[in-house]
């Protein structure tokens, strides 16, 4: 065995001996006595159960440790001990960490952690004192959190000698203490409300409304101080003592009762009736088992209930209507809009109302000059559709179908149905393009100088060239080698241009020229044959097989 190892065993048996001494002090005392000698210990070295006993300590094998600390293993396998201020006792998922503190005469306190401990830290209070571990009533202790909560009763009080939550407290002791209860003005005095020295069991109800209490009452009334009863004592209803007269036809009974006589009748009650004057004497009408309805004239007869039903609210900036037989309703406001009906009649405000009905109707707007005439906005008659006309977007003036206008700063746009823009009689569907304007068979187009002042376009050399005049007006081909066939297609009459002829850096190429090309004397040309050399033809097309042609050679 090493000196490490010694030491370990010294250690071990020292905290051993130390922790049975705390907790096990009645077996320690047995087994090694009361007092211990001068560098010794009580523990087993042996390192197998045996009782234990007194111990020397090893010079050298124990070091000091700072203050405020003690050996432990705060880890949860065997490990030398180190010196520290926050021991951990106990293997959590293992064993439950304790320590015992003995009483002076008797007894053990012992400090556990709970079975599912978490990581909860307590904190000692910082005076001398007791730790509270039970609790009475009202108060209660969580067994779990240690918590102390004081369980309430919803609109209850804490009352009473035990005390207890109840919503019925009683304030003082009957023959003992008087009870009563005081409330403290916002700005001063005191309000005390306090029980008779005889208070008997009365139960005073509360109104229902917001008010101040009676405490006293001016003539003829009488507040009792005693009963808090309200009383009139001189306002009798009978011959008893100042009896009430009536001046005709009014006449009260010695029982206190009042009528009017004859030629007056009887009035009969009706719930939510309504008193009103007849020609000789008062009447009732009867009230309506229908809410909400107006009372109406009768003219100089009895009134009467209306059928219509009116509604208990309205809502502001509403119109009210009748929505549907004796009952009337309210029109949902729109901002900006109008009041319109629908084809069904059915009223109501909208920014985007129509006037008239399909297929009955022609709805019509009319707007009358400052000095005479009127202007009516109506469609043409027939099958429309949906249109929309959108109005410009400045101070204008419409143009007219049936007036001379003149366009100024307009934009026509023929593409909705029905959209016709003629010129002596031709209908103008658009603008040419450039496809239009070279194949010259588009009619009813307008032409912009864009489209006929076209950039030379460039034709694709080969053996057999193809011209086609629906794509140019001006064309040049760059030949790379002799042309044998010229082909031109769509050709039209009274088409005029040129094609021009570039010979490559070697020159020396040839072409066959198309019969459609006449050319003066009826003999054809022949191109230059200088590398790079520029040949341009002239032609004016007389019709679709003829077109006059002469060639403008060794252009530089």
């Amino acid at each position: 065995m090493g000196i490490g190892d010694s030491v370990m065993n010294w250690v071990r048996a020292i905290i051993s001996g130390a922790l049975l001494t705390i907790l096990t002090v009645g077996g320690a005392q047995a087994q090694c006595g009361t007092t211990a000698p001068a560098g010794k210990f009580c523990g087993n070295d042996t390192g197998a159960s045996a009782l234990a006993g007194w111990k020397s300590v090893p010079a050298g094998s124990l070091s000091a440790i700072a203050g405020g600390t003690v050996l432990g293993n705060p880890t949860a396998a065997s490990a030398v001990p180190i010196a520290t201020p926050a021991p951990v006792l106990g293997i959590p998922g293992t064993s439950t960490g304790q320590i015992g503190l003995a009483g002076l005469t008797s007894g053990t306190a012992i400090l556990r952690a709970q079975a599912v401990a978490g990581s909860a830290v307590i904190l000692l209070p910082t005076a001398a004192g007791t730790l509270v571990s039970t609790s009475v009533a009202p108060l209660t202790i969580n067994a779990t959190t240690g918590a102390i909560s004081l369980p309430g009763l919803a609109g209850g009080v804490l009352a009473g000698s035990g005390p207890a939550f109840t919503i019925t407290p009683v304030l003082g002791v009957p023959t003992s203490s008087q009870g009563t209860l005081g409330f403290a003005g916002a700005t001063s005095g005191t309000a005390t409300i306090t029980a008779q020295s005889t208070a008997g069991t009365p139960t005073l109800t509360l109104p229902n409304t917001s008010g101040t209490f009676a405490v006293n009452a001016s003539t003829p009334l009488v507040l009792s101080a005693t009963t808090g009863a309200l009383t009139c004592p001189t306002c009798v209803t009978s011959s008893g003592g100042g009896a009430i007269s009536g001046t005709a036809p009014i006449s009260v009974s010695g029982a206190g009762v009042v009528s009017i006589n004859a030629p007056y009748v009887t009035l009969t009650a009706s719930n939510g009736g309504i008193v009103y004057s007849g020609s000789t004497n008062l009447a009732i009408l009867a009230g309506t088992a229908t809410a909400r309805q107006m009372l109406q004239s009768g003219a100089s007869t009895t009134p009467a209930w209306s059928t219509t039903t009116w509604p208990a609210t309205t809502t502001i900036n509403r119109i009210l209507y009748s929505s549907s037989a004796n009952v009337i309703g309210e029109i949902a406001t729109a901002n900006g809009g109008l009041l319109n009906t629908s084809s069904g009649g059915v009223p109501s405000i909208t920014a985007a109302p129509v006037l008239g009905v399909a297929g009955t109707t022609v709805g019509s707007i009319g707007f009358q000059n400052a000095t005479s005439g009127t202007i009516t906005l109506q469609p043409v008659t027939g099958a429309l559709g949906t249109v929309t006309l959108s109005l410009p977007a400045a101070t204008d003036t419409l143009v007219g179908k049936a007036t001379n206008d003149t366009f100024t700063n307009k934009t026509y746009n023929a593409q909705g149905t029905g959209n016709v823009f003629q010129i002596a009689g031709t209908t103008i569907t658009g603008f040419a393009s450039a496809a239009n304007y070279f194949a010259g068979t588009a009619t009813g187009v307008l032409i912009n100088p864009s489209v006929i002042y076209q950039a030379e376009t460039t034709t694709t050399y080969g053996t057999t060239t193809t011209f086609d005049f629906s794509t140019f007006i001006n064309t040049a081909v760059t030949l790379t080698g002799n042309i044998t066939t010229q082909t031109l297609s769509n050709v039209t009459a009274g088409k005029a241009g040129t094609n021009t002829f570039i010979q490559d850096a070697g020159g020396s190429k040839t072409t066959v020229w198309n019969s459609i090309f006449k050319w003066a004397g009826g003999s054809s040309p022949t191109l230059s044959t200088a590398g790079n050399a520029i040949d341009v033809l002239s032609y004016t097309c007389r019709s679709a097989t003829y077109c006059v042609a002469s060639l403008l050679k060794g252009v530089q």
